[in-house]
């Protein structure tokens, strides 16, 4: 796949909003792969071998280091490690989190800055939707501009019946890319025809780490090195090491 860098239009909506959707990154063979291995995790993961049982192991692993999420996250974050990786499968009442986040902060690993125009998205969430979604259906809600915000949000607006709240329609096989630091919310499913089948990526700078590590090590050792190398431990640069001192390899 031809790499293509984060277009100024992106930045732009991307600091404005706190998100950016990318219509059909996903083909079809890639969608109905992922969605046959959720089936096995749900249905009978015993079937499958023990490292490719939870996300990102196995058929998912592509998504690792997806090239079109990867020259986003390079421009927002720079050198980035995986945090988590899962699925939800909702159907028609399966709900989500309620809103959070939002509002400034100075926590270099859950933050966002943007300096001489140049992006630092701490904690960076991206997820894949594998059906299609209208808006209203019960895709993520987002507070867009609360990353940002200078004020805590009042708290009528921390409801997701707020008309603050934005929701998007998008096609199999699209991504949405968001700061964590953004406020934003799960909400029931309404489709009965179909459920809402979406991976939640999570990525942080190579220096930070937000979340406790959640991925197993079978996982973790069941993938290719170019893939482990997103699990290595937090640190950036080791005087003498060997990658001229840089943190790139996933040490057991």
């Amino acid at each position: 796949m031809e790499r293509i860098a984060m277009t100024e239009e992106q930045k732009f909506i991307f600091d404005l909003k706190g998100y950016l959707l990318i219509p059909e990154v996903l083909k079809p063979s890639e969608i109905a792969a992922l969605k046959a291995q959720i089936e096995t995790i749900r249905t009978d993961p015993e079937s499958l071998p023990p490292h490719e049982r939870r996300f990102p192991g196995g058929t998912a692993s592509f998504l690792i280091d997806h090239p079109v999420v990867m020259d986003i996250l390079h421009e927002i974050l720079g050198e980035v490690r995986m945090e988590s990786s899962w699925f939800t499968y909702r159907t028609v009442g399966d709900g989500g989190p309620p809103p959070h986040g939002g509002v400034r902060n100075v926590n270099p690993n859950f933050n966002y800055q943007c300096r001489n125009g140049k992006i630092y998205s701490a904690l960076t969430r991206v997820v894949f939707e594998l059906n299609e979604v209208e808006a209203g259906e019960g895709g993520t809600l987002f507070l867009p501009g609360s990353h940002k915000a200078n004020f805590q949000i009042p708290e009528g607006h921390r409801q997701t019946d707020s008309p603050l709240f934005e929701t998007y329609s998008c096609p199999p096989g699209s991504v949405i890319i968001f700061t964590e630091n953004l406020c934003h919310s799960g909400v029931a499913w309404q489709n009965p025809n179909r459920p809402r089948i979406a991976i939640f990526n999570c990525y942080n700078f190579v220096g930070c780490q937000f979340h406790r590590p959640s991925v197993p090590k079978p996982v973790i050792e069941g993938l290719p090195p170019e893939k482990q190398a997103y699990f290595r431990d937090v640190w950036v640069w080791h005087q003498g090491g060997p990658d001229n001192g840089k943190n790139l390899r996933y040490e057991d």
